[in-house]
């Protein structure tokens, strides 16, 4: 069998795990021990050539192609080498690890503290990623609800909310008070909060001593 040419190229493109093309993205190039590497451009391409191995390559050869770049993932594959020129397309897949930068004010001097952090992973196992996102439930919250009703007894005056068990004496309630009118068969032309605020953070029976607004 003939001898490859010394020269063989390599041509990379990056994509990020939104699919486009990144810059400044570092591709390693591994075989036998051996690694060779380059940085894309900013159209997300870099070329490198196996002559660059300090012993060479053959036909056949199949290399360990590393491409990541800080913040936004890694992904790994190998590639049989042939006699031809090569293209190969890598898509980043997001890391699980990265590293942050914490400052401590507690000193005159900076210092940074290198902290490795994990993705979530589902109940399936799977790790979370932007194609396989955190499921996402929505409660809907029933609250207990107490109403103190005007004079005549026909319209709300006062309504509040609090989780279920919670006592009157609390200060675990949210207190609206109802503005009517002329009279109070109208609708109510205001509702006002308790202390101007929807904070659960009111008393019940208390809800004639607060300033509405």
């Amino acid at each position: 069998m003939a001898s490859p040419p010394a020269s063989h190229i390599v041509g990379i493109k990056v994509h990020g795990v939104t699919k486009y093309l990144i810059d400044n993205a570092t591709v390693t190039f591994t075989l036998n021990s051996e690694v060779i590497s380059g940085v894309t451009n900013s159209v997300g391409e870099v070329v490198l050539n196996t002559a660059d191995f300090p012993s060479g390559w053959s036909v056949g050869d199949v290399v360990s192609i590393t491409a990541s770049k800080s913040a936004e993932g890694t992904v790994t594959q190998n590639l049989t080498l042939t006699s031809s020129p090569q293209t190969l397309e890598l898509t980043l897949a997001e890391t699980s690890n990265f590293s942050i930068d914490m400052h401590s004010p507690s000193t005159k001097t900076t210092n940074y503290l290198a902290v490795q952090a994990s993705i979530l992973y589902g109940y399936d196992g799977e790790r979370i990623t932007l194609s396989n996102p955190l499921p996402v439930v929505i409660l809907e919250i029933q609250y207990k609800t107490f109403t103190a009703l005007t004079s005549d007894n026909r319209n709300p005056l006062y309504r509040a909310q609090a989780l279920p068990g919670t006592p009157a004496d609390i200060a675990k309630w949210r207190i609206q008070k109802f503005i009517y009118g002329n009279g109070t068969s109208k609708p109510a032309t205001e509702i006002l909060w308790a202390g101007g605020s929807s904070e659960f953070d009111k008393i019940w029976d208390n809800r004639d001593t607060y300033n509405y607004s």
